[in-house]
């Protein structure tokens, strides 16, 4: 669990697009506990890969190691020289997180499979790194004053002042907490996102337009929460005393929770019907409409954005485009052919998980297998 007398090392580590109820999300819990740890705790996820840190239950003086976990092998990760090693956040080949010297000061630092870089903000007396997206890597610093600053790393220093920490990134879209709140910064605004009614809200994860994190309700007890811009979703592991969402990558939420004995990692899959085409967790005559709209249209290859695509090609694609164009005239003129034509995108659902470029009888085969499904709990309540 999230401590805040840690001041040395904080643990402060820390798609689709769900408009459901405020009704449980159906969902798979799966224990993920290091062989031989004590404490366990899932600090970030991308594809098949986890990062966090354990303790060594023979240790008495718990101290961290850092982890990568791909689903079949752990690999011990420790900062060389490190008493103490947290990873927070992965993107690919690509983690971050802190490590704590002997003389017990705090550095940021990227690991990239091979080799070790300390990230450290000037002059800060403590530095943090939390997220990571492409060549961004986001965190906090404490000043000679102790006063905590966010920031943002790309070859050069930015101070993001709430003020507060940023825990994630996903593209341009930051979260974070400044106590008692979390915000969220789309690189102009400070959104103010609070859990309604709890004493605290603290934002570490966000994927698309899905932010995670924890809240406490007024007995101090810890709540996972899933908010999706309209709608909040508690997670709460069953049976625990307390439960955290660090991470989340498209329908796999990871963590921590605690019980009687001690504290756990997890990864949470919500159920998802790939009928579901607008995300309200039931697959009925809405989703139809979509379906019937994109029929026999073939996706754009130049619709990459937001995540995979939005149906339509725009300036939001041409600033992905623009970004990674190396003067192949070629794949300008192929821009231009797709320029704000409409193509398929949700109802591409054919093989699932994949799709196939285009929307025709496989994708309905799949639409119809899940059609009237729902994905709250009770499954009446989509109905209520």
């Amino acid at each position: 669990m999230r401590s805040e007398t840690r001041l040395k090392l904080i643990s402060i580590c820390s798609v689709i697009v769900l408009f459901c109820s405020a009704y449980a999300l159906a969902g798979t819990w799966t224990t993920i506990d290091k062989p031989g740890a004590y404490e366990t705790s899932i600090e970030g996820i991308d594809g098949n890969n986890l990062v966090g840190y354990y303790t060594d239950a023979s240790d008495a003086n718990h101290k961290q190691h850092g982890f990568l976990y791909n689903g079949t092998t752990w690999t011990n990760l420790d900062m060389p020289g490190a008493i103490l090693t947290q990873i927070c956040g992965i993107d690919g080949s690509n983690l971050v997180g802190n490590y704590e010297t002997a003389n017990y000061k705090v550095h940021g630092f990227l690991y990239n499979g091979g080799t070790w870089t300390t990230i450290d903000y000037p002059g800060a007396r403590y530095s943090y790194l939390q997220g990571i997206d492409g060549n961004n890597l986001v965190g906090g610093y404490f000043d000679a004053q102790m006063n905590l600053h966010g920031s943002l790393y790309n070859g050069g220093w930015t101070t993001l002042d709430k003020p507060g920490l940023i825990c994630g990134i996903d593209g341009n879209n930051l979260v974070g907490y400044n106590q008692p709140h979390g915000f969220l910064y789309n690189g102009e605004t400070w959104t103010t996102i609070d859990y309604p009614g709890a004493s605290r809200t603290y934002l570490f994860g966000i994927s698309g337009s899905n932010l995670v994190g924890l809240y406490e309700d007024a007995n101090n007890k810890q709540h996972g929460f899933l908010y999706n811009g309209e709608t909040w979703t508690t997670i709460d592991k069953p049976g625990a005393t307390g439960t955290v969402v660090n991470g989340i990558d498209g329908n796999n939420l990871v963590g921590s929770y605690f019980d009687a004995n001690r504290p756990h990692g997890f990864i949470y899959n919500i159920t998802a019907h790939p009928g579901d085409l607008n995300g309200d967790c039931k697959v009925d005559f809405e989703d139809f409409a979509i379906f019937a709209d994109q029929w026999l249209v073939e996706k754009l290859s130049a619709d990459v954005a937001p995540d995979g695509g939005d149906g339509i090609v725009n300036f939001v694609d041409w600033a992905v485009f623009a970004y990674g164009w190396e003067s192949d005239m070629n794949e300008l003129a192929n821009f231009v052919s797709q320029w704000l034509k409409s193509g398929a995108y949700s109802a591409d659902i054919a093989p699932v998980g994949s799709g196939d470029g285009i929307v025709n009888m496989l994708d309905f085969a799949v639409f119809a297998g899940n059609w009237l499904e729902c994905n709250l709990v009770p499954e009446n309540a989509c109905w209520e």
